[in-house]
């Protein structure tokens, strides 16, 4: 397993670079920001989680909440080596109403 895994990782690094993107994509919440915007200085990777708490759904996917807690947990870790992002589809008002519930 361990062969497989360096096998496959050694012609992943083989690939070239993903595409450029033909927009600064825009993300809609307490105000616009831009996909460029979120790479930190100094960083070239940026890792976006989608949160699955969409329009229409009561409560957020419960799978979420707890992989997000443990984002919380080695964020700082994290920002060493790339930004990090959470995005979702609801409103951020509602959003913050959750934030505000579980606490």
């Amino acid at each position: 397993m361990r062969r497989l895994t360096e096998e496959i990782a050694k012609e992943r690094r083989s690939l070239p670079p993903g595409g450029k993107i033909p927009e600064d994509y825009i993300f809609l919440g307490d105000g616009e920001v831009r996909l460029s915007a979120l790479f930190e200085p100094g960083k070239n990777t940026l890792a976006i989680y989608s949160y699955m708490f969409g329009h229409e759904k009561k409560q957020p996917c419960p799978m979420c909440i707890p992989l997000l807690d443990g984002l919380n947990g080695v964020n700082d870790h994290l920002q060493k080596r790339l930004s990090v992002a959470v995005v979702a589809q609801s409103p951020p008002e509602r959003l913050r109403a959750f934030t505000y519930e579980r606490r």
